[in-house]
């Protein structure tokens, strides 16, 4: 990894596996790789963000992981605002997987 980036390991609270944060510049464009590389078996994949993130930078999330991947990548939003981190908005996102015929092995 360059200077410029750095990695991060988060220990789960629960004794589980954790996860990397990877902070860099250029990392949106590597997305797809940084994604296949940390699950390699999963095959499709959604990016879901809020509608502001999702305006601004869901076009190439969805490109990166689509040059990885090689299958099409769909952008799923949610409006902004905490107040919209409801189960109201998962009920409609989860419908929205369901109707990309995304599972669990999505």
């Amino acid at each position: 990894m360059s200077a410029e980036r750095t990695r991060i390991a988060v220990a789960a609270g629960d004794g589980t596996a954790g996860y990397d944060v990877h902070i860099g510049r250029g990392l949106l464009d590597e997305l797809g790789d940084l994604v296949v590389a940390a699950a390699p078996a999963v095959r499709r994949w959604v990016v879901i963000s809020d509608e502001n993130v999702g305006e601004l930078y869901g076009e190439r999330a969805c490109a990166a992981m689509e040059g990885a991947l090689h299958v099409p990548t769909p952008l799923f939003t949610f409006p902004a605002g905490e107040q919209h981190k409801n189960r109201h908005a998962w009920a409609g996102l989860s419908d929205a997987l369901l109707g990309e015929g995304l599972g669990r092995d999505g």
